[in-house]
């Protein structure tokens, strides 16, 4: 309506495209979101001629949040970077926006392993936050990733317990049982009981986070993706090998499908599916999953390609807009040149699909899991070798086996992590 009233070089269309890149990222289609929220800043910096504007701030700063969900974490960086200075000039530190855009760059050092960074980021973020004076969602988060920090630093455990409780009742009285918030908070509180040894507190805590994000985001968010890699960790610790490996498998599963073969989440539930076969007894790893392994290092290449070539066009098609003059409104409001903007992108369209079917069509188990769907029980067991006792050594042949997945997980890995990262060292410790 905005875009056929206001026409499409209008502030307030820009807006619309915003949230509807929002409304993509909240569900979990972050290849979706990105298309609409380039296009939005596109407009919104055509419509205000120039980027000293708000809503120029705001696209950049959920541009930056979905880069971060893609592990694209230099263009996150730099992106949230952006933001932060428009926001810094046009409002004082102490703005609720400044405070979103500190947060923002720590959720980005904090995911690239520099926690020194991002914990001083997510204290600056609530001291500004503070200032507001009044419980809110926002200071529920910050005070949550301020926890999330020390649990990975290890740093006062106990201390870290009751901040991450704080913020969970916090986020309980604003926002209901039932919210999203909630089950970030569960899940991480789980997390922190493993790491204190109390597995079946945390197994509990898990369950509970994940019934929470099924149930409000959906069974197929990457959220429950993360959180079934979680809950698999703590039963493979309980020596409950074939749940934890079915677990493996179903996160599997939701991460290729929303995150993609070349994706640090996929590379970590490839991980957690080979720790899973290998305590069932799979010294000789199934020829189905080693293929696929195989085949997803020859897809990245093919990835790599086609992203360079579409980022190549985007840089080619913004250079020529900014060129032309800014058009009328009956040129913009033209139903064919709506299209075809619109389907710009990876074509795809920019809006969603109907509602009956977009679900279907934005994951499908038989196009995007692929080769992945074929791991069934029934072949995992054709490759099982001959029982194996506990503590018995793996042959020289299974041994290469599990390196070569392992590498491979590795590989993927360090395309965005430092080799001194805590989850390369993991990785890196489980092939020695």
């Amino acid at each position: 309506i905005r875009r056929s009233c206001l026409g499409k070089y209008h502030p307030d269309t820009a807006q619309s495209l915003t949230a509807l890149a929002r409304s993509f990222h909240d569900l979990g289609f972050y290849s979706h979101a990105e298309p609409v929220i380039s296009k939005a800043f596109q407009l919104a910096r055509k419509s205000l001629r120039g980027e000293e504007h708000a809503l120029i701030a705001e696209a950049l700063y959920h541009k930056a949040e979905n880069y971060l969900q893609m592990a694209r974490f230099r263009e996150a960086k730099e992106t949230h970077d952006r933001a932060l200075e428009i926001r810094m000039r046009l409002f004082a530190r102490s703005h609720p926006a400044v405070a979103d855009s500190l947060n923002g760059i720590a959720d980005v050092q904090f995911a690239l392993g520099d926690f020194e960074a991002a914990k001083m980021g997510y204290d600056e973020s609530l001291s500004t936050r503070n200032a507001e004076a009044q419980l809110s969602r926002s200071i529920a988060r910050s005070m949550h990733a301020v926890a999330k920090v020390m649990m990975v630093t290890a740093e006062s455990l106990r201390e870290c317990k009751r901040v991450m409780e704080r913020a969970l009742v916090m986020r309980k009285k604003l926002l209901g049982s039932d919210h999203a918030d909630v089950g970030d908070s569960l899940h991480d509180l789980g997390l922190l009981n493993f790491k204190m040894g109390k597995t079946e507190q945390a197994a509990v805590l898990l369950d509970r986070a994940l019934a929470n994000r099924q149930g409000a985001l959906g069974s197929r968010h990457p959220k429950v993706g993360l959180n079934l890699a979680a809950l698999a960790l703590v039963f493979r610790s309980m020596g409950r090998y074939t749940e934890a490996k079915d677990l493996s498998l179903d996160s599997l599963k939701i991460r290729r499908a929303t995150a993609g073969e070349n994706h640090l989440d996929t590379a970590e539930s490839y991980f957690c599916l080979a720790l899973s076969l290998k305590d069932e007894g799979f010294y000789d790893f199934p020829h189905a999953l080693t293929t696929v392994v195989r085949a997803r290092i020859n897809e990245m290449d093919t990835a790599a390609k086609a992203k360079k070539d579409a980022d190549d066009e985007e840089r080619k098609d913004e250079s020529q807009e900014n060129n032309l003059e800014q058009p009328s409104v009956e040129e913009a409001s033209d139903e064919g040149d709506q299209k075809a903007e619109g389907e710009k992108h990876s074509g795809e369209p920019s809006t969603a699909p109907s509602d009956d079917n977009y679900e279907d069509n934005a994951i499908d188990d038989n196009v995007s899991v692929g080769s992945v769907a074929s791991i069934t029980s029934q072949e995992l067991n054709m490759g099982r070798g001959a029982t194996v006792n506990e503590g018995a050594a793996l042959t020289s042949k299974d041994q290469q086996y599990a390196v070569a997945m392992l590498r491979m997980v590795m590989e993927t890995q360090m395309e965005y992590l430092s080799e001194d990262h805590p989850v390369v060292l993991e990785t890196k410790a489980e092939i020695a």
